[in-house]
């Protein structure tokens, strides 16, 4: 039988499968900046997965409490319990809260525009976040490795 981490990690791997094919194959076709905001999804969705797989191996292994899974609380807990342990780079950590931040300012901004070949959201506060292709393309590719790392992990089980 599939353990529940599993399943989220399979889930995870589809999301950033799908988050390169539209960034290299549809992106560079169509030439939307619009679209760099739903590739941004699915890399956001991606490192959610991975990171709620992680937490949920070590759930399953007894090794942290039960935790919420709000992404934030997600993020904190991989901070104090996980990250150490398993002696991850912290590139990953400024990753999980630069995605937390993009998933919130998405949700909530006031205003989306296009400047140039960025796209940026305005949140209440006037506080912008850029989303170009350079910037989702580097997320991408940190998600994909972090993807991997949780996965390695789980095989040594």
């Amino acid at each position: 039988m599939s353990e529940r981490y599993q399943e989220l990690l399979d889930v995870a791997k589809k999301e950033i499968e799908l988050a390169d094919h539209l960034l290299y194959v549809t992106y560079p076709m169509i030439k939307e900046t619009k679209f760099m905001l739903a590739i941004s999804e699915h890399v956001i969705k991606a490192a959610n997965l991975a990171l709620h797989a992680l937490l949920e191996f070590e759930r399953t292994y007894k090794r942290i409490e039960p935790f919420s899974t709000n992404f934030a609380v997600m993020i904190s807990t991989y901070r104090n319990k996980v990250e150490q342990f398993y002696n991850f780079d912290q590139k990953f950590y400024r990753l999980l809260n630069k995605l937390q931040e993009i998933q919130r300012v998405g949700t909530e901004s006031m205003m989306r525009f296009k400047r140039g070949e960025k796209y940026v959201l305005a949140n209440q506060d006037y506080k912008l976040t850029t989303i170009d292709f350079e910037s989702v393309k580097r997320y991408s590719n940190l998600t994909k490795n972090f993807v991997v790392i949780v996965s390695s992990l789980m095989q040594k089980v």
